[in-house]
């Protein structure tokens, strides 16, 4: 029978019957798919509930979600009830919350639990607090986390609360996460409320997560940490940079470490150079969100492994402080800058309000450095020039073979670009974007190396050798989304034919440009068609697009 002749004879025995009878049809074959589900025992349901209940760990959901199980039928109910971990991620945001806080406690029994409490409401945060308590819920405790959004005064006395409660002793407790939040959106409060931790009342943390929260910087607590996360937790306390390196050097087995606007160091400290490097040897990410002077005790201190990714947001007020000197005499505490094989240089500060620098190595190495600079206007024209000439000098001693620059190409003079190439002479690959005229980059890749130009040997010996040109090595250049320039491929060809003369050929050439009136199409086609042609013979590849002034808008 074929497919039309059968979906036919189908509709002519549906047809037969009444609805309600095809509906109860209907019923009874999928009731039938539902019973070879009913098939499988309680101890399979279990595994499927459990896995569940990790998903919603995961994800951070409540136990909330495990009810629509409890509802399908009496033996999932029965089965449900009987896995405690379906109910220990406990999310308290409002009474009626409270009131499922204390089914899910007792359905838990002796299990670890996960609390997420939101403070919004002053009575709610005491209560949830003093059934936290009551309980004796803290002492299985596995996961907490509290977000106060209450005014300014009522945050010191809940962490006070908190304090005590973490006191009695919370042995099973692994994470420990509290915010304090300004409930009127102005950022950081004033004073940050001071939170006292004790490694014989919290053994098994690893990890800690204060926003808003002071704490004197524990070192016995600190030493077991794996993730540690202190933002905006200054607010005028101060602690002496030895001791600040005494706690980092106990905390060894740091693998995240995340320090946002929370270095308490007092003024005096920054002058007091420390002859001290402390080791860290398993980190692993280094996030730094800090002024310059307080970034700078770090990276002076501070040994890191090659593998780490370190963001760097750097806060500068002053234009003299750039990547040198934040970073001058830290070559040995940082071995991504001796080992950077690719670098990204974003020097567009007039636009963004800050330069930026991506380092990459070889491995899973990776270093994002922002400088933000904050009031600067006529200044920033000459953030590119410091940036490069700094960068050059810090990462000289790096196998570096690929760098992309984004920046206005007017502000940059052929001598800095010839001295930035001349710190990496391996260089394999070169991509250039922004705003502004190339040609003084292209003079460069044309200029012969400094040592060359003016040799120590005799002239009658320098007489026969030409003059090394810079990056012999380079094999690929490209330009990305530059403005129109009407003899830009010309004057490319002109530089490629130099290099070429010398044994230095391309073997890719990325031309991207933006910008170019419908006019100068139709005119000056034949013309950029023999100046591609010229570009072929002497590159291996050319890829040439341009995209006209209406789609640039």
């Amino acid at each position: 029978m074929t497919c039309a002749s059968s979906q036919c004879s189908r509709r002519k025995v549906s047809s037969a019957y009444p609805p309600d009878e095809q509906i109860r049809m209907r019923a009874s074959h999928f009731s039938g798919s539902l019973n070879h589900f009913d098939k499988f025992p309680n101890e399979v349901l279990v595994e499927i509930f459990t896995a569940f209940a990790e998903n919603l760990g995961v994800t951070g959901q409540s136990s909330f979600a495990s009810l629509a199980l409890s509802a399908v039928c009496r033996r999932w109910r029965a089965v449900a009830l009987a896995v405690a971990q379906l109910w220990r991620h406990i999310h308290v945001r409002s009474p009626r919350h409270l009131e499922w806080m204390h089914e899910a406690l007792t359905l838990t029994r002796h299990h670890t639990i996960d609390f997420f409490i939101e403070m919004c409401d002053g009575d709610l945060a005491l209560g949830t607090l003093l059934l936290l308590d009551d309980s004796g819920c803290c002492r299985r405790t596995r996961k907490l986390r509290i977000d106060i959004w209450l005014e300014e005064d009522s945050h010191a006395h809940l962490i006070q609360e908190i304090e005590r409660i973490l006191q009695g002793g919370a042995p099973a407790l692994e994470t420990l996460t509290i915010n304090g939040y300004d409930v009127h959106g102005t950022g950081a409060i004033q004073e940050s409320p001071q939170l006292s931790l004790h490694h014989d009342q919290l053994p098994a943390l690893r990890g800690l997560s204060l926003y808003n929260v002071y704490t004197p910087w524990p070192p016995e607590v600190f030493s077991a940490l794996r993730q540690l996360s202190l933002t905006a937790c200054y607010n005028g306390y101060a602690v002496p940079l030895p001791r600040i390196l005494d706690v980092l050097e106990a905390s060894q087995q740091l693998e995240e470490l995340h320090l946002d606007r929370s270095m308490p160091l007092a003024g005096e400290n920054w002058s007091d150079r420390l002859d001290r490097v402390v080791s860290m040897p398993h980190l692993r990410m280094l996030h730094i969100d800090e002024h310059v002077e307080e970034a700078r005790v770090l990276m002076h201190h501070l040994r890191i492994p090659l593998s780490v990714r370190v963001y760097m947001m750097i806060y500068i007020e002053d234009p003299p402080e750039t990547l040198g000197a934040l970073l001058r005499g830290g070559l040995g505490c940082m071995p991504l800058l001796q080992h950077t094989t690719s670098a990204s240089l974003d020097l567009e500060p007039a636009a963004r309000g800050h330069v930026c620098c991506t380092c990459l190595t070889d491995g899973d190495g990776r270093m994002d450095i922002h400088f933000h600079y904050d009031g600067l206007e006529a200044d920033c024209l000459e953030l590119s020039r410091w940036f490069l000439e700094d960068f050059g000098q810090l990462f000289w001693r790096s196998p570096l073979r690929k760098l992309t620059v984004e920046c206005n190409l007017a502000h940059v003079s052929s001598d800095e670009w010839v001295q930035l190439f001349d710190f990496f002479p391996d260089l394999h690959e070169l991509r250039v974007s922004g705003t502004g005229n190339p040609e003084e980059l292209l003079r460069a890749l044309a200029t012969s190396s400094p040592a060359e130009a003016s040799p120590e040997s005799d002239a009658g010996d320098s007489a026969g050798a030409s003059p090394e040109i810079l990056l012999p090595s380079l094999h690929t250049l490209a330009f990305d989304s530059l403005p129109w320039r009407d003899r830009l491929l010309e004057y490319t060809g002109g530089v490629l034919a130099i290099r070429a003369y010398h044994g230095l050929g391309l073997r890719a050439l990325h031309v991207r440009l933006r910008g170019r009136l419908p006019v100068e199409r139709t005119c000056m086609e034949a013309m950029h068609q023999f100046h591609l042609m010229t570009l072929g013979r002497l590159c291996e590849a050319v890829v040439y697009e341009d995209l006209p002034f209406k789609e640039r808008q």
